[in-house]
């Protein structure tokens, strides 16, 4: 067979979507890469063929969770071009991502088998695949090297230090070993025909479903109750497990079997077929490479903050009884948590770094990080570091220590992507000095007073709203009394900095509505506001009271039900109630609520403070409701004159909006809180506006502007529509030299 050659600076093994944002990072800050892929598509286990869950709902305490930097880009794409909404425009819009990108080449069906070392066995100097297209095998040679197999495959290969297995230790609060069944997961395609098709259980099919885990058992059921045709996720927890590990087919047939045979809904399931299902289980007692930090479940748990962190995550914590594919069994975090770039690169071969469930972690930890979108951010970073690593000629390890690390972390910040609970320090961003003035700042929390009814009326929950002012004479609520009642209201300030869930009570009061009132009504408080930041009103009131709610609320407002009981899906120590957010790419609703007195939470003044999404406080500018007959408009200004070369503009991509777990349609393409229209100004030596640029049809939360290096005393940026959203919203906007 043929041998063909190839050599890059970097080489990405594995197409998910840590090998994604990894290539996609290293080409545009210089790198030449090559990306390497098993199967004949992108996307990993969210793509065709596996089809496991992008997300899924309720997974962390800090509701505006969705990841920012290149991965953010990566799923707005997707979201615009696959009109379809199914898994083979999702195909489509990744490979058309990659494929327009200069210095990233993409080899489909290749499968890599051999890994060779040099260098005393501690370096990769190649590798070796077999390519399906081209019928050849091909060399692929490399300065450094980036494992996104989701299994450490080339690891492996590599003979990199590291572990397998499941530490039954770690599901028990005194370090006892706990017993913990191996776990297999695969998905299948149910489709109806026109007329009934029996089924008869394959001979070799030695698994039956009614020995399956009852969690695994009510995982299917629940996905079969909500939607019975399309994508259902399978899973196999079993103590006692055949000799040989089971297959998909096994587990596909023997959920059938029962299904068709056996189940209460026989004569519905009469005319069903699996249409196709996914060739290879995945499982959870994979490898993990060491690095020089392993990863822990307290290190999550605690919030514990790194030097070198590089990445943030927010997936939940397996508990000794959780699914490998749905929230049954996890237990939400706290707030997000930090991950070190010395989980990251492998501690025997020097030139390997790895992204994903099998970096340098424990085995429970390591389910977290298997979450595709922590994946994702894993993936951007030991791009970025590999492309400095190139560039500085230092090794991965130099990279993780003081002084480097922080040239890695400021060009992460640079490229919008989250690594560090701490607000970021930008001494290079010309703005921070600016006198930043706008056309308008919105200063209510329901900019409209027309609402409608919030149903199914909840008779307790919390609403969430942020506070500025020292202290609080009231809050004001939008309601409809349909009986006469008692009210009782409480009002919490927020338990720590990234959560959402309600800590200390600042007050209590108690009063009584009469029938037939439809308004607005004050509940008197009067309290001294400590701690600037989220606060949550909780209420109480029976079947009464009916609240109105606002479509496309101001960030920070949101409505907090009462969560649902246990038993199904995530567990939460931390709260009692599950925020609503939207199910669309569009700011959520939420109920119409003033604070008394009003309070300045989105001034303009947040342009400049280097937050690039809500923390405490929501974090950004929003201007008043406007038709954009006439444009919103931002003034920057300087006393003395600044070069420019480079401006940064962060729209609000609505970060509540949580990816669904497979591709939808939805009838807007775009975010619709997005900026779509807008121009940026610079006044020039005799105070006249120069137009810079004007940008016409921008569907991302993150643009970049480069320009000859000009000289001015004032910046102006000119909003002229969004795609939907009648109010402007903006996060950050940065200036460099």
């Amino acid at each position: 067979m043929k041998t063909i050659s190839e050599r890059a600076d970097v080489v990405v093994v594995g197409g998910g979507l840590a090998g994604l944002c990894a290539a996609m990072t290293a080409a545009r800050n210089g790198a030449t890469v090559k990306l390497i892929e098993t199967r004949n598509f992108l996307g990993g286990r969210i793509g065709d063929g596996v089809r496991f869950p992008f997300d899924q709902p309720g997974g962390a305490n800090f509701i505006y969770r969705r990841e920012s930097g290149i991965l953010d880009e990566l799923y707005l794409r997707v979201l615009l071009e696959n009109r379809e909404g199914n898994y083979a425009g999702q195909n489509r819009a990744l490979m058309n991502w990659v494929s327009g990108q200069e210095r990233l080449e993409v080899f489909l069906g290749s499968q890599v088998f051999e890994v060779s070392l040099g260098s005393g066995e501690s370096r990769i100097e190649s590798v070796l695949a077999i390519t399906e297209g081209l019928g050849s095998r091909i060399l692929f040679r490399g300065r450094y090297f980036v494992d996104c197999t989701g299994n450490g495959a080339l690891a492996q290969m590599a003979k990199a230090s590291g572990e397998s297995g499941v530490d039954l230790t770690e599901y028990s609060e005194d370090g006892s070993p706990q017993s913990i069944e191996t776990r297999f997961a695969t998905s299948m395609r149910i489709a109806e025909s026109d007329k009934e098709v029996p089924f008869e259980c394959p001979s070799w099919v030695r698994l039956k479903w009614e020995d399956n885990h009852l969690s695994a058992k009510l995982d299917l059921l629940e996905s079969l109750d909500r939607n019975l045709l399309g994508d259902h996720n399978l899973e196999w927890v079993n103590q006692v497990a055949p000799e040989v590990n089971p297959s998909s087919g096994e587990i596909v047939w023997a959920a059938w079997d029962f299904l068709k045979n056996r189940s209460p809904m026989i004569d519905r399931a009469a005319r069903l077929v699996v249409e196709d299902f996914s060739a290879i289980p995945l499982r959870q007692d994979g490898f993990r490479a060491k690095g020089d930090f392993v990863l822990n479940p307290h290190d999550m748990e605690s919030g514990r903050t790194y030097p070198d962190s590089v990445a943030v995550g927010r997936s939940p914590l397996d508990l000794e009884g959780a699914m490998l594919c749905s929230m049954r069994g996890k237990v939400a975090l706290p707030h997000p948590f930090e991950i070190p770039l010395r989980c990251l690169y492998s501690k025997s071969v020097k030139n390997l770094f790895f992204a994903g469930g099998h970096a340098s972690c424990t085995s429970r930890a390591s389910a977290s990080l298997r979450h595709p979108p922590t994946s994702a951010q894993l993936g951007e970073a030991v791009g970025l570091a590999a492309v400095l690593c190139i560039r500085l000629n230092r090794l991965p390890r130099t990279l993780s220590k003081s002084g480097y690390v922080d040239e890695l972390r400021r060009l992460l910040y640079r490229s919008n992507h989250t690594f560090s609970t701490a607000t970021p320090d930008d001494p290079d961003d010309l703005l921070c000095d600016a006198k930043v003035t706008a056309s308008s700042a919105l200063e209510v929390f329901t900019p409209k007073d027309s609402g409608k009814p919030l149903l199914p009326a909840p008779s307790k929950g919390l609403i969430q709203f942020p506070l500025t002012r020292p202290e609080l004479n009231g809050v004001r609520l939008f309601l409809e009394v349909r009986e006469n009642c008692l009210v009782q209201c409480g009002l919490f300030e927020s338990s720590s900095h990234f959560t959402i869930s309600p800590g200390l009570c600042l007050d209590r009061v108690e009063f009584e509505l009469t029938k037939g009132q439809v308004g607005w009504v004050e509940i008197p408080f009067a309290v001294e506001i400590g701690n600037p930041g989220w606060h949550f009103l909780e209420f109480s009131w029976g079947d009464s009271v009916v609240l109105h709610e606002q479509d496309d609320a101001p960030v920070g407002i949101l409505l907090h039900r009462a969560a649902k009981s246990p038993g199904s899906g995530i567990k939460n120590p931390y709260s009692e109630f599950s925020p609503v957010t939207s199910l669309v790419p569009a700011p959520s609703s939420a109920p119409m609520i003033e604070a008394v007195p009003e309070q300045p939470v989105y001034m303009a003044q947040n342009l400049t403070n280097g937050r690039i999404r809500p923390d405490r406080l929501p974090q950004l500018w929003i201007s008043e409701p406007t038709d954009f007959r006439y444009p919103e408009f931002l003034e920057f200004h300087w006393e003395q004159i600044r070069d420019i070369s480079s401006i940064d503009l962060v729209f609000d991509p609505s970060s509540e909006f949580i990816v669904p777990a497979r591709p939808e349609k939805f009838s807007s393409a775009c975010v619709t809180s997005i900026v779509s229209h807008y121009k940026i100004f610079f006044m020039d030596e005799v105070g006249h506006w120069k137009e810079l640029l004007e940008v016409s049809d921008n569907a991302l939360p993150f643009r970049t502007h480069e320009f000859p290096t000009f000289s001015t005393k004032a910046l102006e940026i000119e909003i002229i529509s969004t795609h939907g959203l009648d109010r402007a919203q903006v996060y950050q906007v940065r200036a460099y030299p």
